[in-house]
């Protein structure tokens, strides 16, 4: 992404929205106001970050969700259409294409809770 040494500005592929500034030596564990639960995130020049939890997943098991990743913005970019075809490729879909009714009632809860907090944003600005 860029050197060791440098520090960085972070943001959500999701959403592009920026999500944490990196620090030599610094260890992110964030989510995104998204809903992103593990964003995949980017920098300005265009890298990305590939999560670890998908790293340690791909082989073992289906990656989660797409959402898991991208949370539930309708934010769109190219780098967002490359990560959602490299998840696609290790098997990832969205909640909406799963067929596990718990998944969609996951999806559900996940959507209106991001949806209030949207909204709850917006009337504080």
């Amino acid at each position: 992404m860029t050197e060791a040494s440098e520090e960085f500005t972070l943001y959500c592929l999701g959403c592009g929205q920026p999500v944490a500034q990196s620090h030599p030596g610094q260890t992110l564990a964030i989510a995104c106001q998204c809903g992103a639960n593990a964003p995949i995130m980017h920098s300005k020049d265009g890298s990305w970050a590939t999560p670890f939890s998908l790293i340690r997943a791909t082989g073992v098991k289906p990656p989660p969700h797409l959402e898991y990743y991208l949370g539930f913005s309708e934010h769109q970019s190219t780098l967002k259409t490359e990560a959602i075809r490299m998840l696609r490729a290790l098997g990832s879909i969205s909640f909406t294409e799963c067929s596990d009714e718990s998944c969609l009632q996951a999806f559900e809860r996940s959507k209106e809770h991001w949806q209030r907090l949207k909204e709850r944003r917006g009337s504080q600005e």
